[in-house]
């Protein structure tokens, strides 16, 4: 994994990997949710209900670890932080 203070190289396959999955994500959340869901130049998601109040999604997909040198990247979906899986069937 790749912190905030490391000294190692990231080659342009990686960061074609991450920018890939990442607009698949975007993607994928714009079609499920519809035009409720706005990306800001952060990469904050912003969600709105058709009552246009903020809502919270419950799962969110986050960057697992490089996992060979050609840039194969893996994705794991994750429970948001303090969140069960109950209550997101609920949202």
């Amino acid at each position: 994994m790749i912190g905030s203070n490391s000294t190692d190289a990231i080659n342009g396959s990686q960061l074609f990997a991450t920018n890939q999955m990442l607009g698949n994500l975007v993607g994928s959340l714009k079609k499920a949710l519809g035009d409720n869901v706005t990306i800001t130049p952060d990469g904050q998601i912003n969600t709105k209900n058709e009552d246009n109040t903020s809502f919270t999604l419950g799962w969110i997909a986050k960057a697992g670890f490089v996992k060979d040198s050609n840039g194969t990247v893996s994705y794991e979906v994750d429970k948001a932080e303090g969140e069960t899986e109950e209550a997101n069937k609920r949202k």
